[in-house]
């Protein structure tokens, strides 16, 4: 997303404690922290995959003026809704209405799991499929 919007710095930093520089995303993470796309969790860590479908609600919003849902819990509709942080409700709603969040057959959003780099290139592809 950010290469795309010619944002981003492959090499910047944004001290996550759970990302390294051999992390696929190291750059991005850092890149999106400078555009205030994301400020990662009170403990330091950036927890990927939420981060992901966040940064493409945001682009959304920011690149294509998209606003807030009136009632974002009706497309929360996940098996394990109470694992997500409040924070990112607005943002993972907007994503689920757009079909930018790839569905699992069990029926949840799993906020902790890793994300692969073809599940976050499948995301990224439908975000640029609304704006371009």
């Amino acid at each position: 997303m950010l290469r795309a919007l010619g944002k981003l710095d492959p090499d910047a930093n944004a001290n996550f404690k759970d990302i390294t520089r051999r992390d696929w995303y190291y750059g991005a993470a850092g890149s999106a922290v400078c555009f205030r796309l994301i400020s990662g969790y009170e403990d330091n860590t950036f927890r990927g995959g939420l981060q992901v479908v966040s940064i493409s609600a945001r682009t959304l919003r920011s690149e294509m003026g998209y606003g807030k849902l009136a009632n974002p819990s009706g497309f929360l509709y996940y098996g394990d809704r109470a694992a997500i942080a409040d924070w990112t409700i607005d943002d993972i709603a907007l994503a689920t209405r757009e079909n930018l969040v790839l569905k699992r057959s069990d029926h949840s959003f799993n906020p902790d799991a890793y994300m692969a780099r073809g599940d976050a290139a499948i995301i990224v592809k439908r975000l640029f499929d609304k704006i371009w």
